[in-house]
């Protein structure tokens, strides 16, 4: 899992993804140094909403440069 809690963190996405089985797997991205971190479950929602982008156009957001942190309580992620 991405460590958030020392403040952001800026990452090269190069993927995100739903480990197996999809239903029940947890979204993670992969980056650009070939690590991938488990996502919180606040930014499921983002995970799943970035993989319907990559999936529905040729014009996919990644890789992309994407800041990671925490904001009032909550796990955000921000496209640079």
């Amino acid at each position: 899992m991405l460590a958030l809690e020392h403040g952001p963190v800026v990452v090269e996405v190069v993927e995100v993804g739903i480990t197996a089985p999809a239903l029940h797997g947890d979204p993670f991205v992969g980056c650009g140094d070939g690590s991938r971190h488990r996502l919180p479950e606040s930014l499921h929602d983002w995970a799943i909403a970035a993989i319907a982008r990559t999936q529905n156009s040729d014009n996919s957001p990644f890789p992309r440069r994407v800041e990671f942190g925490m904001r009032e309580g909550r796990a955000y992620a921000r496209l640079l």
